[in-house]
């Protein structure tokens, strides 16, 4: 918390990014849970080794009322059958602007969805973007969506909503569970 006081830093705008040899790319990250005056935890999910830095934009840096994300639509998802994200984001400058529209889909420690979608948006107008790649839910418990609103080089993140949605099936699936097992002879 400290290093966000000192550096007037956004926390939605917290990132865990990997280096991939040409260039950073930002990893699904969410807000995990904060301790009372001490720290926040994130979570980020990785696949592989790299160069690690953690990522935030300076408050002020984000156009509050810009631009937002008005709403968000899974369709009552349900286990093994595909879901169309539906996300709709007001332009509420006085001009049109690009945007790039990003939903990411953690379930667990599994990233299960990441998709991206571009739209161009007149001055005081919103848009309603159905996302062409399907959501597959393939497992019950919490799913934490995190929905970003940016411009279409992503310099600046307009807004960003984390929800969660809770999956009803005959097993939970988002409890890490470690057994170690001892074969005496």
């Amino acid at each position: 918390k400290l290093w966000i006081a000192l550096n007037e830093i956004e926390k939605t705008s917290i990132a865990l990014q990997y280096y991939n040899g040409s260039e950073w790319q930002e990893l699904p990250t969410i807000l995990a849970g904060e301790e009372t005056d001490e720290a926040y935890y994130f979570q980020a999910i990785t696949r592989h080794f790299s160069y690690f830095a953690i990522t935030g934009l300076k408050k002020g840096s984000m156009p509050k009322g810009l631009a937002m994300i008005e709403s968000t639509d899974f369709q009552k998802p349900q286990i093994g059958v595909e879901s169309t994200p539906i996300i709709k984001h007001l332009n509420n400058s006085s001009t049109e602007l690009s945007f790039k529209v990003k939903v990411e889909i953690i379930q667990g420690i599994d990233v299960e969805y990441v998709s991206e979608e571009q739209a161009v948006i007149k001055a005081k107008q919103g848009k309603e973007i159905a996302f062409a790649e399907k959501w597959l839910p393939i497992l019950a418990g919490t799913h934490v969506v995190t929905v970003k609103l940016y411009s279409p080089d992503k310099s600046v993140l307009y807004d960003t909503k984390v929800l969660r949605i809770d999956m009803e099936g005959e097993l939970r699936y988002d409890v890490s569970i470690q057994c170690q097992q001892s074969i005496i002879r």
